[in-house]
């Protein structure tokens, strides 16, 4: 049985992967951070379904990635 949860996190941006499409590269982050990883009260996360909201993305001092919460 498998359940769709609805997660709220903020994820880091590479500059090199400016070039790509936003919900493209978060995405891949928000796979490689939470994919096939057993998360508390949730269960075990296959894989990320769907980007449903994007917030504005913050470039942090001395940080050349952009942080997009999501």
């Amino acid at each position: 049985m498998f359940v769709l949860v609805e997660m709220v996190d903020t994820v880091r941006i590479p500059p090199w992967q400016f070039e790509r499409k936003l919900n493209d590269s978060i995405a891949e982050e928000l796979n490689k951070k939470l994919a096939n990883k057993v998360v508390y009260n949730v269960g075990l996360c296959i894989c990320l379904f769907d980007i449903t909201k994007l917030e504005d993305a913050y470039v942090f001092p001395g940080d050349g990635a952009s942080h997009t919460k999501g």
